[in-house]
């Protein structure tokens, strides 16, 4: 009898330790939670958990509220797959409450490494951090990670320079791996150098396919927001990206891409699309805002294989000052031809070109673009080098017969919804684009031009005669200069000041609407040059000149009085700058201090190598000053001025030249 009880006691023994097997070693499917109280207390202990037994079906891990200050490789994990995914997720959904981070180090740089075998791994809502002085990846993905998803998280990294390619300290980092399949919507990307950086292998295809990047923010990112190599088909859009270098950098692209509704802010170029081959269907870059800053290169550039490449209804604005600077750049290819560009607004604030065409033989077509620059030349094409403006750049390439000129006016520097009605109705239906970047619906006959399809605050053109002053339409030349740069002009327009001084300081740009046969002017409301003084109390070179003349076409001024006189060492009266034609000065009094010196401050009408066609300066008196006229251009690479007219002129008290 007692063997008999022993022998049922082992018995009973080995099976409840045969069941506890079976417990311990089975595979994970189902909802399991990540905290201090619970019985998974970290990320690693789950994922060490999921590497020894597996997965058997779709499993979650709700992580409550904390830091988790721990690094995590994930590798080998075979079992997962579509209907057996593993995911990771903040219970309350709130990134700022559970925050996964470690410190990176030179063998070990990242806080989360995606390796070989790990397929179908989702995270959501959370922020992972990098920590230290030097190295910061926050996600490392290694060799052959896929069908990977972050969404809804945060990717912090260390704060680098502007400007400054440190590959260390890239955000979500992959090197010559196979990293097919993955997403990332609605996370944030802020500091670091790089926010993301997918890099295809080198050896064989190599290329990466099923990449979508939707609706995440990349801030204070120190170089590019995003660059991919060799991506296959890449889907990009609805980001806002602010970096110091390249907005969205895609390079040796092997299958079409979609590029769209993306707000960029970035300092070198916005989006560089470079192809390898010929492929099918068109990649599209389509309602983009595009906004470069101070040291912009290119907003958009287009080149490399053979790659078809539409870019549709974009609106791109360049600040920087310098003329070899493009909105639009269409390199070089392949097979020929390959681009479409239309429906686009080109800006180029402050002096470059909008369009920049490497050989005509590679445009399809470009056409219906508004384009503004105050610069030398609208466009750099390969087969003629400088064109001056539209009319010399559509007769040379048969490009943009239904394009215009017109001023920018938008909500500000960071919104480029517009304003002004110039773009308004001013396109061409493009079937496969139906809405514009706000997910608004596209006028199917007469669609408006840029990324936003929008009703203008106003329609109304100017034409006619207004006055300026005490009692008239305008109150100064400043409202009635910005009220003409939102709305244009319509047919000759004349400002007319009434009698009196003014002391004015103004920029004159292009204004819409104004061309061969419709003329700006700027005068005395009785025509007495005597009644209207205009004058400066400049202190300092940034604020010498009363006018500056900043790329303004189809200009007169006339029958006024331009007086520098307050500060004996800064007596310019007007600066011309940019590229200008049919500019009239006549019948005006330019006035400021003696000087027997070679100074280009103390002069009355002053440029410096800026292309202009066809100005008359007649009848004017020029009083008191250095120079008289200085206009120098020594660019030998550039189109020489030509037409310039200056007779009848009478210069009293010149210090140093009357015409220089």
């Amino acid at each position: 009898m007692i063997t008999t009880a022993v022998t049922r006691q082992k018995s009973l023994f080995l099976t409840i330790l045969f069941f506890l097997s079976l417990s311990v070693n089975a595979q994970y499917s189902g909802e399991y939670f990540i905290s201090d109280t619970s019985f998974f207390k970290s990320f690693s202990q789950a994922v060490d958990s999921i590497k020894s037994q597996g997965v058997d079906g779709m499993l979650t891990f709700q992580v409550m509220p904390g830091i988790y200050n721990e690094r995590i490789n994930i590798e080998h994990v075979l079992t997962t797959n579509a209907s057996q995914q593993v995911t990771f997720k903040s219970y309350y959904g709130d990134s700022s409450q559970v925050i996964l981070t470690d410190s990176c180090h030179v063998d070990s740089n990242f806080v989360l490494r995606l390796g070989e075998g790990c397929n179908y791994w989702n995270f959501e809502g959370i922020t992972i951090k990098s920590r230290g002085d030097l190295y910061g990846h926050c996600v490392f993905l290694d060799r052959y990670p896929q069908h990977i998803q972050f969404s809804n998280c945060v990717f912090s990294g260390i704060y680098s320079p502007p400007a400054s390619n440190q590959g260390h300290r890239i955000l979500v980092y992959s090197n010559e791996a196979y990293i097919d399949f993955l997403e990332f919507e609605n996370n944030l990307f802020e500091y670091g150098s790089t926010g993301l950086y997918l890099h295809g292998n080198n050896v064989g295809g190599g290329e990466i396919q099923g990449i979508e990047v939707k609706d995440n923010i990349f801030r204070e990112n120190g170089y590019m927001g995003m660059l991919m190599y060799k991506p296959f088909y890449p889907v990009i859009t609805g980001n806002t990206i602010q970096c110091y270098d390249d907005g969205i950098y895609l390079s040796s692209v092997h299958q079409s891409a979609n590029i769209t509704c993306n707000k960029i802010f970035a300092e070198d170029a916005g989006i560089m699309f470079y192809t390898n081959s010929f492929f099918s269907p068109r990649a599209i870059i389509a309602n983009n805002f595009v906004y470069m800053g101070e040291y912009g290169n290119e907003g958009i550039h287009i080149g490399g294989g053979a790659g078809q490449i539409d870019v549709f209804y974009n609106t791109v604005v360049m600040t920087d000052h310098y003329f070899d600077t493009y909105g639009i750049y269409s390199g070089s290819n392949y097979l020929t031809p390959l681009y479409r560009i239309k429906n686009n607004v080109v800006v180029h604030k402050n002096g470059g070109s909008p369009i920049y065409v490497y050989r005509v033989s590679a445009i399809e077509e470009i056409d219906y673009n508004a384009y503004y620059t105050p610069g030398n030349f609208l466009a750099y094409v390969g087969d003629y080098g400088w064109l001056f403006n539209l009319e010399e750049y559509t007769d040379s390439t048969g490009f943009d017969e239904h394009s215009y000129m017109a001023h920018p006016y938008f909500v500000s520097d960071t919104n480029l919804h517009a304003k002004t009605s110039w773009y308004n109705n001013r396109g061409t239906p493009i079937a496969a684009i139906e809405t514009d970047i706000d997910g608004e619906p596209r006028d199917v006959s007469t669609p408006d031009i840029g990324a936003d399809e929008y009703t203008p605050m106003t329609e109304a053109m100017y034409s006619g005669d207004y006055t300026i002053g005490a009692g008239g339409y305008f109150d100064d030349l400043e409202q009635a200069i910005d009220s003409l740069k939102l709305k244009g002009v319509s047919g000759n327009t004349s400002l007319s000041f009434l009698p009196g001084e003014y002391l004015v300081k103004q920029r004159i740009p292009y204004i819409s609407g104004t061309m061969d046969g419709t003329i700006l002017t700027l005068k005395s409301e009785d025509s007495d040059l005597e009644s209207v003084t205009l004058k400066h109390d400049n202190v300092n070179q940034d604020t010498n000149y009363i006018l500056w003349i900043d790329g303004a076409d189809f200009l007169t001024i006339r029958d006024l009085t331009f007086e520098a006189t307050t500060n004996t060492s800064y007596g310019t009266n007007i600066i011309f700058s940019g590229g200008s034609e049919q500019v009239e000065l006549s019948d005006n009094i330019f006035r400021a201090t003696r000087n027997t010196n070679n100074l280009g401050r103390l002069t009355l009408l002053y440029s410096t190598q800026n292309f202009y066609r066809d100005f008359t300066i007649t009848h004017n008196n020029f009083d008191s000053c250095a120079h008289g006229i200085y206009f120098q251009f020594t660019m030998d690479a550039w189109p020489k001025p030509t037409g310039i007219n200056i007779d009848s002129n009478s210069f009293t008290n010149v210090g140093y030249s009357g015409i220089y």
